[in-house]
């Protein structure tokens, strides 16, 4: 009983582990796409925070 729950949590927290592998690559690709769009509309950006401010 007590190894076959080790081996089950075990089994999620591989699991879990994987997913959140998963969610990172995904999140990192997406930084890179906010990043790159950031740096083309970073002088609008900046001329608009001086107009307002």
């Amino acid at each position: 009983m007590n190894e076959q729950n080790i081996i089950i949590i075990s089994i999620i927290c591989f699991l879990f582990y994987f997913c959140d592998f998963i969610a990172l690559y995904r999140s990192i690709k997406t930084i890179n796409i906010i990043e790159k769009m950031i740096s083309n509309k970073k002088e609008i950006y900046f001329f608009y925070s001086q107009e307002h401010f």
